[in-house]
């Protein structure tokens, strides 16, 4: 009985050719080339090495050629259909497509077969050249004919259909070159020079945004001491890019120190509908080079899409004012000015002060934060008269 049902099973797999579409493998090499560096991680051309077992003994392997292309057309979302490239034998599928879930590279793996019933199965892509997934066949109830004196017998046969998939192209090199070439125009689109804000901590440590001094080959700070013509050479010494924080280093021969300075760094969270004020150099080719002072409240303790990293606040800011304080009622520093919102009237954001700390102590940095507010019982103009000598334009350039 056992061997009438693997028979059965293996004619269920051998019977017929794949009835999925066949494609040109040149077409889909020069598609895939021509469009490298917009492509899903899926996509591409592999060699599909497909073992199927049938109640544990397996029947047949067997390696074909297939391309996994976007499907713009038909379907709807990220779906990907697969081609064949290469003849080859096996069940008998109609079509065999991938569906993109979420940003971690999962998909949905789905096969139809030309009975209508179809198998599902999900893939997670560990690595950008090979995945391997399994499918169950749905074959369904095979009827045995016994000898005479035995009556015809229905069993239900499982069929395991394991799929290994390796890119055969593009190739390394070729998505080398592609992110080669992608980081060169990004360099290539920035500008040669650049500026924003920093603000100091300890004794020659400035604060700003990573993306201030992002590709930067050159970083030279001014108005130390309120004195915007003397320009001193900086260097990065620690950086979180994920919450955009950079920490530099004041590194010139020439620097006299920043001094006593006036304000300290709160890390404790602050409350929405506070008042804050923010210094900075925004669009200083417009505006010019004097210090900028806007000011607002609190609109929310989480930022951009809810990023708890960030407070959104009212008070006005521009390409410039990145990097730079953004102090409480008090004078007391709470976060770090990163974005505007372009289009959009009084909303900005600032990263708060308890990520700056993580920041220095991961990074080893033996920085000590100023202790002693001087400026809290001041009104906002002398406040600001006594903290612009610590708040810097950063120039940096490539």
């Amino acid at each position: 009985m056992r061997k009438c049902i693997l028979f059965y099973a293996i004619v269920m797999i051998m019977s017929s050719q794949m009835a999925i579409a066949q494609g040109s493998e040149s077409w889909y090499r020069n598609y895939f080339k021509e469009h490298i560096e917009q492509l899903d991680p899926i996509e591409g051309i592999y060699s599909v090495y497909l073992t199927s077992t049938v109640v544990g003994v397996t029947q047949e392997s067997y390696s074909t050629k297939y391309a996994v292309k976007k499907h713009s057309d038909y379907y709807s979302g990220d779906y990907f259909e697969v081609v064949r490239l290469t003849q080859g034998t096996g069940t008998a599928v109609r079509e065999m497509k991938f569906k993109r879930i979420g940003d971690n590279l999962t998909y949905d793996f789905e096969v139809r077969y030309t009975s209508g019933d179809k198998a599902n199965a999900r893939v997670y892509m560990q690595s950008l050249f090979s995945f391997s997934t399994r499918i169950k066949v749905p074959v369904g109830a095979v009827k045995t004919i016994l000898p005479r004196r035995f009556a015809s017998q229905a069993h239900t046969i499982t069929i395991y259909n394991d799929y290994e998939f390796t890119k055969d192209y593009p190739t390394h090199s070729m998505y080398n070159e592609a992110i080669a070439i992608s980081q060169r125009k990004k360099e290539d689109e920035k500008p040669s020079s650049w500026s924003g804000t920093g603000w100091a901590i300890g004794s020659n440590y400035v604060v700003t945004n990573n993306h201030v001094v992002d590709g930067a080959r050159t970083i030279k700070i001014r108005g130390v001491g309120g004195n915007g013509t003397t320009t001193y050479a900086a260097q990065v010494v620690a950086t979180d890019k994920v919450n955009d924080i950079a920490v530099i280093k004041i590194d010139d021969y020439r620097f006299p120190g920043f001094g006593t300075i006036p304000y300290t760094i709160k890390n404790d969270m602050a409350e929405v509908g506070e008042d804050v004020f923010v210094l900075g150099y925004p669009l200083t080719q417009y505006m010019g080079d004097e210090i900028k002072l806007t000011n607002g409240i609190i609109s929310s303790r989480t930022g951009y899409q809810g990023d708890v990293a960030n407070y959104q606040i009212s008070a006005p800011v521009q390409p410039g004012n990145s990097g730079g304080p953004m102090f409480d009622s008090k004078g007391n520093v709470i976060g770090i000015v990163v974005a505007g919102v372009p289009g959009a009237e009084n909303v900005g954001y600032a990263i708060k002060t308890s990520y700056l700390k993580i920041l220095i102590e991961s990074a080893g940095l033996n920085i000590k934060f100023p202790t002693n507010n001087t400026v809290s019982t001041l009104s906002l103009s002398e406040k600001v008269k006594r903290v612009k000598g610590f708040v810097f334009y950063i120039e940096c350039s490539k």
